[in-house]
């Protein structure tokens, strides 16, 4: 199947993150993605 995943570009003590380059990792059973998102402002 296939899964949507959103962020509002806040972090966890809820301020805006700084733009840059973050890595996304998601892990599900056996299948592990890393991704690579580029936050601009």
């Amino acid at each position: 199947g296939s899964y949507t995943i959103s962020w509002d570009g806040r972090t966890n003590k809820g301020t805006l993150a700084a733009p840059g380059v973050y890595f996304i990792k998601l892990e599900t059973g056996s299948t592990r993605l890393t991704r690579k998102l580029i936050l601009e402002r």
